[in-house]
């Protein structure tokens, strides 16, 4: 899963690559769903493409998990 994490983390990166990221960080939380900061992770990038219900679902995901301290992007 964390080969998925770090390339998603790359693409958010570049700029224009939400959608690579998004399905990057949606297989890391298939593999590894307890990871709370990958919920941040894929927060941001619906943040990015604009879809705010998601990012907050994903954000209350990881609140959930334990992740709170991680949230840096609402």
């Amino acid at each position: 899963w964390q080969a998925f994490q770090y390339r998603g983390e790359l693409y958010l990166r570049q700029g224009d690559h939400q959608e690579a990221a998004l399905r990057d960080f949606s297989e890391a939380i298939r593999l590894a769903p307890g990871e709370p900061h990958l919920y941040v992770l894929r927060g941001n990038a619906y943040g990015l493409l604009g879809d705010e219900a998601s990012a907050r679902s994903d954000y209350a995901k990881a609140a959930e998990l334990g992740g709170e301290g991680q949230m840096t992007s609402e």
